[in-house]
């Protein structure tokens, strides 16, 4: 995740978004999916935090 931009971990997140909303994904699959999600959205909440200490020191 580390190496993804911004806009493809959003991406990322959409697609499993849409694989979560198939009625028929086994229950196993839905978890793995969500944990994975939960993983992207922490990592763009940190590169969301980071840049926006960047833009304070331009300031």
């Amino acid at each position: 995740m580390a190496d993804q931009t911004y806009e493809e971990m959003i991406k990322s997140i959409e697609e499993l978004l849409g694989e979560l909303d198939h009625k028929d994904i086994p229950l196993d699959d839905a978890v793995t999916k969500y944990k994975k999600g939960i993983e992207l959205i922490e990592a763009c909440t940190q590169k969301l935090e980071s840049i926006e200490k960047e833009l304070r020191v331009i300031e």
